[in-house]
């Protein structure tokens, strides 16, 4: 995980998609390793919350930022 937060700002990782939209390969693991970490940072995603639906859009619009941030999508 720090590969992926000492990345330049500038830098980020392509994460490959099947014909479904669906992350695959090397780089999609990176990709869920790094959604895990968000999801258990209670900064960034509030831990009381039972289903990513109930998050506000500023949460998740703060998420996605972040994501964006260090992975092309």
């Amino acid at each position: 995980m720090k590969d992926i937060r000492n990345l330049q700002p500038e830098t980020r990782i392509v994460v490959d998609a099947n014909q479904y939209g669906q992350p695959i390969g090397k780089k999609a693991s990176k990709l869920a390793e790094f959604l895990d970490t968000i999801a258990r940072t209670g900064s960034i995603c509030p831990l009381n919350t039972k289903h990513w639906k109930h998050l506000s859009k500023y949460v998740l619009e703060n998420i996605l930022r972040i994501v964006h941030e260090k992975f092309d999508l």
